[in-house]
Parts: C-alpha cells; sequence; structure tokens
C-alpha cells in the first residue's frame, strides 16, 4: 500500500504542504494535486477541508478528496484548444493583414496601387478640401528604355523611381503606381499653386539628380508632372484627375521634364495624330466584330454614346477622346477568344467563362503596344470593373475604376441590351433605361448613368420605370 504523503507528485508537493500548513493554523482551505498510485497511474484529486476548534485549544480537521482527473482532462482539454483557437485566430489576422496590404499595394515597386489611392484620395477631398493637390508623373521616353535595355531593366527603373519618388514626400503625403509608368501623389496642406509647384520640382529634381543604375547599365531618367490644386468640395477625384492629365500632356507636349500647372488647350486633345487614331480604332473594331458576329455599328454607337457623355459630364478634350477611342476599341480583346465561344447561342459554362473574361487586359495589351491608341488601354482594360467590386479584371470599385471606363461600360450596357443578339432579343430603349438605373451603384456609375440616360433624353422614364 502507498503513502498518501509520498505518493504526492513531486511537482504539487508545495502546494501539498501549503495546504497541510493552513490547517494546522485553523484555517479552512482547498487544493488540487496530483498522486502517484501503486498502479503507477498519476490521478487528480481535489482536497477540501474544514477546521473546528475544540475546546482543548486543538483542531478538529473534516474534509473530503474527490478524484477529478477526467475534470481536469476536459479543462486541460479545453485551454488547449483555446490557446489553439487564439493562435488560429491570430495567424487569421496575420493573413488577413498580409492579403488587405497585398490587395492595396503594387506588386512591383511596393508602392499603393491605383484602387488604394483612390480610396485614399477620395476621403482626403471630402475631410479637408482646399489643402490637397495631386500630381499626376510620367517617366519620360520609357518605352525606349524597355526597347533598348529589356523590361527587367525597365522593371529596375520602375523600383528606383519609386523609391526616389517616396523619399521625396512629406509625412501623409500618398504615392501609388497609377498604371505603367505614371504614378500619381497626393500632397496635402498645400496652401497654394506655387507651392504645388515647388513640392513637384522637388520631385522632378529627385529623379533627375543622378542616373538609375542596373547592373552594367546607368538610365538618364526625366519625369513630365501635371499638377491639380483642389480648392474646394467642387473638386471631386476624377475632376483633378482630368485636370493633371491635361497639365501632364501639356508638360509632355512642350519638351518633357518639366512640371506644368497649365492645362493642354481644347484644341491640343485633338492633334493631328486623331484621325489616324479614330481611323486605326474603326479598323480594329471592324475586325472584332467580324470574328464576334456582330454589327459594326456596336462600337460605333458605343463610341458616340460615350463622348455624348462624357462632353456633358464637362471632361476635358483629351478625356473625351479616349472615350471616343475606348468605345471603339473595348471589345477588340475577344479577337483572342474562339468563335465557338463569341457566337454560341446559349449560357456560357464557367471555363468558357473563364476565357471570355480574359478579353479586357488583352485588349489593353493590344491597344497599349499602338502608340496612337494607348490612351485608351485603362478604359479598355477596366470597362467590365463593378463600381460596387467584384468584377475584372482587378477587382476596383468606384473612383478606382478610371471614369472613361466607367464611362464606356454604362455606354457598352445600353447599346448591348439594345442590340440584337445570337442570345437575346434587343429591349425597348425605355426598357434597357429602366435597367440602367437599377443597376446605378451596384455595376454602373450613378452619376455616368445619369448623365447618359439625359443625353438620350430617357432621364425622367427611367426613373419612372425604375420606381
Amino acid at each position: 500500500m502507498v503513502n498518501w504523503d509520498t505518493a504526492v507528485h513531486p511537482d504539487d508537493r508545495r502546494d501539498y504542504d501549503a495546504f497541510n500548513q493552513a490547517l494546522c493554523r485553523g484555517e479552512d482551505g482547498d487544493v488540487m494535486y496530483r498522486l502517484i498510485g501503486a498502479d503507477g497511474i498519476t490521478r487528480w484529486v481535489h482536497d477540501r477541508a474544514a477546521c473546528r476548534k475544540r475546546p482543548d485549544g486543538a483542531f478538529e480537521v473534516s474534509g473530503i478528496v474527490s478524484d477529478v482527473t477526467e475534470r481536469r482532462r476536459l479543462e486541460d482539454d479545453l485551454k488547449r484548444s483555446m490557446r489553439e483557437m487564439q493562435h488560429a485566430h491570430r495567424e487569421l489576422e496575420h493573413a488577413r493583414a498580409a492579403a488587405e496590404l497585398r490587395a492595396s499595394t503594387d506588386e512591383l515597386t511596393a508602392t499603393f496601387n491605383r484602387r488604394r489611392f483612390a480610396q485614399i484620395a477620395t476621403e482626403s477631398l471630402a475631410s479637408t478640401p482646399g489643402r490637397c493637390g495631386l500630381l499626376l508623373l510620367d517617366a519620360d521616353h520609357f518605352k525606349q528604355i524597355n526597347d533598348a535595355y529589356g523590361h527587367a531593366v525597365g522593371d529596375a527603373v520602375l523600383v528606383d523611381l519609386a523609391q526616389r519618388l517616396s523619399a521625396g514626400l512629406e509625412p501623409g503625403d500618398c504615392l501609388a503606381r497609377w498604371g505603367g509608368e505614371e504614378f500619381a501623389v497626393l500632397l496635402h496642406d498645400v496652401a497654394s499653386d506655387d507651392e504645388l509647384v515647388q513640392r513637384a520640382e522637388r520631385l522632378r529634381n529627385a529623379v533627375r539628380r543622378s542616373p538609375i543604375a542596373h547592373g552594367d547599365v546607368r538610365v538618364e531618367l526625366t519625369i513630365s508632372v501635371g499638377c491639380a490644386l483642389a480648392s474646394d468640395h467642387s473638386h471631386t477625384l476624377d475632376a483633378l484627375l482630368d485636370i493633371a492629365d491635361s497639365c501632364l500632356y501639356a508638360a509632355k507636349h512642350e519638351g518633357r521634364d518639366r512640371v506644368s500647372l497649365l492645362p493642354s488647350s481644347q484644341t491640343a486633345g485633338a492633334s493631328t495624330a486623331e484621325p489616324e487614331a479614330v481611323g486605326l480604332a474603326r479598323a480594329l473594331a471592324y475586325a472584332s466584330s467580324l470574328r464576334e458576329g456582330i454589327p459594326e455599328d456596336h462600337a460605333e454607337q458605343v463610341a458616340s454614346l460615350a463622348v455624348l457623355t462624357a462632353e456633358h459630364l464637362g471632361l476635358a478634350a483629351r478625356a473625351v477622346q479616349r472615350c471616343r477611342l475606348a468605345g471603339w476599341l473595348h471589345d477588340i480583346g475577344k479577337l483572342a477568344i474562339s468563335e465557338q465561344i463569341l457566337t454560341k447561342p446559349g449560357p456560357l459554362d464557367d471555363a468558357e467563362w473563364t476565357l471570355m473574361r480574359t478579353h479586357p487586359g488583352v485588349g489593353a495589351a493590344v491597344v497599349t503596344r499602338v502608340a496612337a491608341l494607348r490612351q485608351a488601354a485603362p478604359a479598355v482594360r477596366h470597362h467590365h470593373e463593378r463600381y460596387s467590386g467584384g468584377g475584372y479584371p482587378d477587382n476596383l470599385a468606384g473612383p478606382a475604376i478610371p471614369l472613361e471606363a466607367r464611362i464606356i461600360a454604362a455606354a457598352d450596357a445600353y447599346a448591348a441590351m439594345t442590340a440584337t443578339r445570337p442570345y437575346s432579343a434587343p429591349r425597348t430603349a425605355q426598357d434597357a433605361a429602366a435597367e440602367l438605373r437599377r443597376s446605378a451603384g451596384s455595376h454602373l456609375d450613378p452619376a455616368v448613368v445619369d448623365a447618359l440616360l439625359t443625353v438620350l433624353g430617357l432621364a425622367e422614364q427611367a426613373e419612372r420605370d425604375a420606381a
């Protein structure tokens, strides 16, 4: 038979002795400890005792010892499960934070991406109007760098460019890769046009101060900068981008490697290259319509509606021109889609939809390779994004979607609904207008829908039908 006192587990000896010493002082108590039985099994026990003083001054102790091995096992299992859950929660939080970082960061340059920049800029313009400045910066002759040294060097140049720009910013400023070799900067606490230009010049000089080195290659890089200053609540992000883009165009037109606060003239947007650009766009659209088996006038209708909508919104000539070109070009990526999918009379299956969703990216890649059309590439790439998010190819939302792409999306939707297609009969103009109104805020930009319906003369009817 094992002596009780000697059966106490060594690790629990201190607690057991303290319990007995308290009893000797006449103090009630309880303790939990382990006993190693004669059978070699370790059991948890709960020892509870009460003291009653006798007339002779001695203490009478009464108590009970319970086997709580199973309860302790369950408690230990619960604690272990809680620790595992806490660890899993921390891992989930880390994974969520990493995913959010990836979703808001440009993979190459580690700056913000277009979507996150649009969110930050929109919030800043709403909370501190009149104190924000917007810069659009473009690397001069960047295509020549890629052509001469390859894309690996081109990527290295963009990374170094982003680092130089970031080093030239002040706390609170925001830098993003806007697309290709173009960056956007949101400046805070800008008091005047002069200060805006000074801060833009600081960034321009930071880029040109020394060559960018990559291995044995040394690249002399300059940037052109377009500036826009927010003066009050009337300056939305789209409005500032339009101004800054026009100023950037002016800086390029005037010789590059400079900062411009003055937009290009309305005639500058319609340069002598415009007829060539439109001719190229028409030709590509015609090829795409033949492949898809739809009338050529679909692209022409989208382009026409997009131009009318852009003009109604008061966009500058260059933005209107981008809408015209993108209207013609929005579906040219379908040249890479098989005719069996394009002309299928029934619904597409998952694999077919996966292929179909590649056409905006393919189209933008084609447009980017033609200098006269390159300005339309962002609108071509993003015309299937959804205003509330969840579209493709980049899951952009709200102001992060280029305004021209939002205009093309609405014009394309109306033109598609009112056209005869292999898989659907045409809808009336009134039905299509009501559907646009219902889609405003989810698929489509409400302001763009309002403008499109106004130029179509369907605004009031659509409002009544949607209600």
